[in-house]
C-alpha cells in the first residue's frame, strides 16, 4: 500500500511529468511509421519481436488493425513511467525528497520524448519499462517470485526490447548496495538471482518469441569484442551528445561520488586502505554500471542508435540516489543541480515541441502543394517516386541547432514526403523505405518533352511517371 507520505510525493512527481509532457499531449502530429500505420491501418509488431505491443493496442481498441486512439497511449506511457520510477525508488528505501527526485527524473528523463512521440507505440513502450522495474523488485525474493520477475521481464521485452537495460541497470546497484551493507555472499546471492532472472527470459525470449527475420535484420545479435566494444563507444557518444557536455559529466561525478561515499563508510580499515579501497570500488563498479546500462544495445546490430532506444537513461540520472541513499549530506549537496538539470530538461521538452511542430507544418504544407500541382495538372494517374527530404523550417533550424537531442529527433527521412503525399490521397505514390529511387530522375533527363513543375522546396519532372526532388 502506498501511505499518505508516499501518495504525495507520488502525486507531485506525476504533475512535474504532467506537465513535462503537456505540450506534446496538445501536439496533433503523426511522429514518423505512425503516418503509414494510421493510412494503413496496421500496427505488426510481431515480426519486430514485439508481440504484447500488438496485443495491448488490441485491448485498448477492441478490435485488429491500426486504429488512432490518442492520447490514449500517451496517457498509458506518463501512467507507466510515474509508477516505475515509484517501484524503483521504493525498491532501494528512498524516501522524502530523495524518492521525489528519483520518480521526477525517471519520468522526464529528455530521450523519452521520442518514446512520447510515437501516438501508437508509446503506450507499449511505457508499459515495458513498469514491468521491467518491477521486474527487479520481484528478484529480490527468493521463492517463486524469482519465476514471476522472469516473467515481468520476459512480457517487458515482448512489449519493447531496449527496457530489459533498466533491469540489468538497477541489478548492478542493488548488488553494490549489498556488498556494502551484508556482505560478499549477499551480494553474490542477489547478482546469481538476477542473472537467473535475466537468462531465464532472454532464453525464452530469442528462441521462442523471436522469428528468424528479426534475429537477421535491425535485432540481429553479435557476440564478439570488437563489436560489443565499438557500440560501446557508440554509445558513450551519443550519451554525451544527446545529455550535453555539463549534465554528463556531473552524472559520471555523481555516481562515483556516491560509490566511493558508500564505500568509505562501510569498509572497516585504517583511512588509508578506506581510500583505496573506496576508490578501487567506486571505479569497478561505475564501469559495470555504464555497461549494464548499455545492456542489450551493445550486442545488437546499430547499438542505441535512436533515443527512443534509451528508455534506461532515467536510470543513469537517478543512480547516485539509489547507491547512496544513506548519504544525506551528499544528496543535500547534489539536489540543487538535479533542479538546475530539471529545468534544463524542460527546455528541452519545449522547444522539442515547438521544433517538431514547425516541422510537421512546413512538412504538410510542401507536400500539399505538391499534390496540388499533380492534381490540378491530371499526374496522378501515373507512378510518382519521391527523392529527397524536405528542408527544415527556419524554426526546426534553430531548435535543431541548439540541441543535438532534438536534431535526432526531429531528423529528416526521404521516405517521409512519400507517405504523407499518399496520405493525401496520392495513390499510385510507390512506397519505399530507401532514400532515393537510383535512375528515375537521370532517365527523366534524357527525354525532350518532360512536363517540369517547381516550387521552393520541390522540382517535378513527369512523362509515363512523375519524379519530385524535394530540396
Amino acid at each position: 500500500m502506498i501511505n499518505s507520505e508516499h501518495r504525495n510525493t507520488l502525486i507531485i512527481a506525476a504533475l512535474f511529468a504532467a506537465l513535462f509532457y503537456f505540450p506534446l499531449i496538445g501536439l496533433d502530429v503523426f511522429y514518423r511509421d505512425d503516418l503509414i500505420r494510421a493510412i494503413r491501418s496496421f500496427t505488426v509488431w510481431e515480426p519486430q519481436g514485439r508481440p504484447l505491443a500488438d496485443i495491448l493496442h488490441y485491448i485498448l481498441t477492441f478490435r485488429d488493425g491500426g486504429l488512432d486512439i490518442r492520447p490514449m497511449p500517451q496517457i498509458l506511457f506518463v501512467i507507466s513511467v510515474v509508477f516505475s520510477g515509484y517501484i524503483i525508488g521504493r525498491s532501494f528505501d528512498c524516501r522524502n525528497t530523495n524518492l521525489l527526485v528519483v520518480v521526477t527524473f525517471i519520468c522526464i528523463s529528455p530521450t523519452l520524448l521520442q518514446n512520447f512521440s510515437y501516438r501508437y507505440d508509446s503506450g507499449s513502450m511505457g508499459l515495458s519499462i513498469l514491468l521491467s522495474s518491477a521486474a527487479i523488485m520481484a528478484s529480490k525474493f527468493r521463492d517463486l517470485r524469482i519465476v514471476i520477475s522472469a516473467v515481468l521481464l520476459l512480457m517487458s521485452l515482448c512489449l519493447y526490447q531496449s527496457s530489459i537495460n533498466i533491469f540489468f541497470a538497477l541489478a548492478v546497484i542493488m548488488v553494490a548496495n549489498l556488498l556494502m551493507d551484508k556482505g560478499i555472499i549477499a551480494a553474490s546471492l542477489q547478482a546469481a538471482r538476477s542473472m537467473m532472472v535475466s537468462f531465464l527470459a532472454v532464453i525464452i525470449y530469442y528462441y521462442v518469441v523471436l522469428g528468424d527475420s528479426t534475429k537477421e535484420g535491425r535485432g540481429s545479435v553479435s557476440i564478439t569484442i570488437d563489436f560489443i566494444t565499438n557500440n560501446l563507444i557508440s554509445n558513450t557518444k551519443l550519451f554525451y551528445k544527446w545529455n550535453g557536455e555539463n549534465v554528463s559529466i556531473f552524472l559520471a561525478f555523481a555516481i562515483f561520488t556516491s560509490l566511493f561515499i558508500m564505500a568509505f563508510k562501510k569498509i572497516n580499515l585504517s583511512i588509508k586502505h578506506k581510500l583505496f579501497y573506496g576508490f578501487l570500488f567506486s571505479v569497478s563498479f561505475s564501469l559495470i554500471f555504464f555497461i549494464s546500462i548499455n545492456g542489450i544495445t551493445l550486442v545488437i546490430n546499430g547499438g542505441a542508435i535512436d533515443p527512443r532506444i534509451w528508455t534506461f537513461s532515467g536510470i543513469a540520472l537517478v543512480s547516485p540516489f539509489l547507491v547512496n541513499h544513506n548519504a544525506k549530506f551528499f544528496n543535500k549537496l547534489i539536489i540543487p543541480f538535479y533542479m538546475v538539470i530539471g529545468l534544463y530538461f524542460f527546455a528541452i521538452s519545449f522547444i522539442y515541441t515547438n521544433t517538431l511542430s514547425a516541422e510537421y507544418s512546413k512538412d504538410k504544407l510542401t507536400v500539399t502543394e505538391v499534390y496540388s500541382l499533380l492534381r490540378q495538372h491530371s499526374e496522378l494517374d501515373k507512378k510518382i517516386y519521391t527523392n529527397g527530404s524536405i528542408s527544415r523550417s527556419v524554426i526546426g533550424i534553430h531548435g535543431s541547432n541548439a540541441f543535438s537531442l532534438i536534431e535526432d529527433m526531429t531528423k529528416k527521412e526521404a521516405w517521409w514526403p512519400r507517405m504523407f503525399l499518399y496520405s493525401l490521397g496520392a495513390k499510385n505514390t510507390v512506397m519505399s523505405w530507401n532514400d532515393k529511387f537510383p535512375g528515375k530522375k537521370e532517365s527523366l533527363m534524357e527525354i525532350s518533352n518532360v512536363r517540369a513543375y517547381e516550387g521552393n522546396s520541390y522540382s517535378i519532372r513527369c512523362y509515363d511517371y512523375c519524379v519530385v526532388d524535394f530540396k
